[in-house]
């Protein structure tokens, strides 16, 4: 991981270390990184192929099925991204992975519920702090039940309090996603652009795949999604 805008390194460790063992529950950790590189290069039936092997392998890995659930969801299989989300939540009911890709499979479904369950487990979860990725699944539920001023009320909070000109990836892609739901694309904007360095591929990842940031695609997102990795 040492080059973000890079897998080789990745996946050549990955199979080296498969082709010492494949097979044992100890292996799952390198079928989850090696699907990850995959998804990440866009590759997607290999990431499924491999997340599968990681789940098989062992059934409790719950960084495996929640990728595994995200995959289904941006491949357009929400039911069975929900199924294999609610696994990783039964698994570790404080994992915040597994609640984030919990929320978003919901939110596929219109279970708008569901979402502001999960999203407020994760806020309590962060213990009063905010979390990217709850405000994201909170703003969704508000503007879905047709409360556009919560929601713009939540992500102004939001915004005061992480650092916009470095945030993390996933500060980027979630309040990005965020404000640009309820209609402040141009801040959006500087927030994707702040993020470094842009040619990270899961951070492309989710400029390229997440449901909130698919506008990205048109001229907004110009300089901010790059093109595929070849």
């Amino acid at each position: 991981m040492v080059d973000p805008s890079s897998r080789s390194g990745v996946i050549t460790a990955a199979r080296h270390a498969l082709a010492l063992d494949s097979t044992s529950a100890e292996s799952s950790e390198a079928w989850f990184e090696l699907g990850l590189a995959h998804e990440e290069l866009l590759q997607d039936s290999l990431a499924e192929r491999e997340w599968l092997r990681a789940v098989a392998v062992d059934p409790t890995n719950v960084q495996a099925l929640s990728f595994l659930s995200g995959h289904y969801r941006w491949v357009g299989q929400p039911d069975r991204a929900g199924i294999l989300a609610d696994s990783a939540v039964a698994l570790d009911p404080v994992n915040v992975l597994a609640r984030e890709m919990a929320w978003q499979a919901a939110a596929a479904r219109g279970r708008w519920d569901e979402v502001e369950r999960h999203a407020s487990a994760l806020q309590r979860a962060a213990m009063g702090q905010p979390e990217e990725f709850a405000i994201a699944g909170l703003v969704r539920a508000r503007l879905a039940r047709g409360d556009s001023a919560g929601a713009r009320a939540l992500i102004r909070q939001a915004v005061t309090v992480f650092d916009s000109t470095k945030p993390t990836l996933h500060q980027a892609a979630f309040i990005g996603a965020s404000l640009a739901a309820v209609g402040d694309t141009a801040s959006a904007v500087r927030w994707l652009q702040a993020f470094q360095p842009r040619e990270d591929l899961h951070f492309q990842l989710h400029v390229k795949r997440d449901d909130g940031l698919r506008w990205t695609g048109g001229r907004w997102g110009q300089g901010i999604r790059l093109p595929d990795p070849s």
